[in-house]
């Protein structure tokens, strides 16, 4: 599998591999977004109280086959998007964004950018796949404009399950 560093959205928009030298600004962004990244449950905020934890995940992460870029937008670091691979050639997407970067399009270029190149240049030919919260409609419509169509019907668990690619083990 061939993992860029870094991946150019746009003009304005850079994907580029987490480094130790990021840690303040994740802890900054992270900090500043305790209640706009706890709304849904994801726990992004409660796994990273300190600065010390975030270069603990940095230095010794608990999934290091997870690829964590940081959103770069003319320079700012506004967010993050990430790849957990799978055993068979597709993975899973996860994001999020600082509410104050919402509503300019920047997750769903950085989301689309990485997963057309999760699909096309990584060999994650058997697609990726995303699950979200059933009332995080911000997500959702996120996913939708990439391309993703919804593989459940969120009747079970809080959370529906999205798909884009060929998907043999998601449908």
């Amino acid at each position: 599998m061939v993992v860029p560093v870094e991946l150019i959205v746009d003009d304005e928009i850079v994907l580029r591999l987490y480094t130790l030298e990021d840690a303040d600004v994740i802890f900054d962004l992270i900090d500043r977004n305790r209640d706009h990244l706890n709304q849904f449950g994801e726990g992004t905020s409660d796994k990273y109280l300190t600065r010390e934890s975030v270069v603990e995940s940095l230095v010794d992460p608990p999934k290091p086959e997870k690829l964590r870029y940081g959103i770069w937008v003319n320079d700012t670091y506004v967010g993050t998007v990430n790849l957990t691979p799978y055993a068979i050639k597709q993975a899973e997407v996860g994001c999020y964004l600082g509410q104050e970067f919402q509503r300019h399009g920047y997750m769903t270029r950085s989301v689309n950018c990485l997963v057309d190149s999760a699909i096309n240049e990584m060999g994650f030919e058997f697609g990726v796949v995303a699950e979200v919260h059933i009332d995080n409609t911000a997500s959702r419509s996120v996913l939708e404009r990439c391309g993703f169509h919804q593989l459940t019907n969120g009747e079970v668990l809080e959370h529906l399950f999205y798909g884009k690619g060929e998907l043999p083990l998601g449908e």
